[in-house]
């Protein structure tokens, strides 16, 4: 499979979310597990959330919060996504 895509450039003052119009994506936590499920649409919006994050030009420390504007009704908590700095997990 090969996938070419656009994403923007990161301007240097805030992160961009990125999401498709008919993303649907759903977060279920309990019992020491979280499930993150989706449809097409949700998990390409995600896919392309994680690439950006992951360009050299944005720095460790900018952040994603996926909340109710984005999640469909679940666990009740939102999802944040967070580039971290490159080195040993922690």
């Amino acid at each position: 499979m090969k996938i070419t895509l656009e994403l923007p450039d990161y301007d240097g003052r805030a992160t961009d979310v990125i999401w498709e119009e008919d993303a649907s994506v759903r977060l279920d936590a309990g019992h020491g597990e979280v499930v993150l499920s989706a449809n097409r649409a949700g998990l390409t919006a995600l896919a392309k959330q994680m690439l950006y994050l992951a360009d050299e030009s944005v720095p460790a420390g900018c952040h994603v919060h996926y909340d109710d504007a984005f999640l469909d009704a679940g666990a009740g908590v939102e999802l944040i996504v967070e580039k971290r700095a490159d080195g040993p997990r922690a």
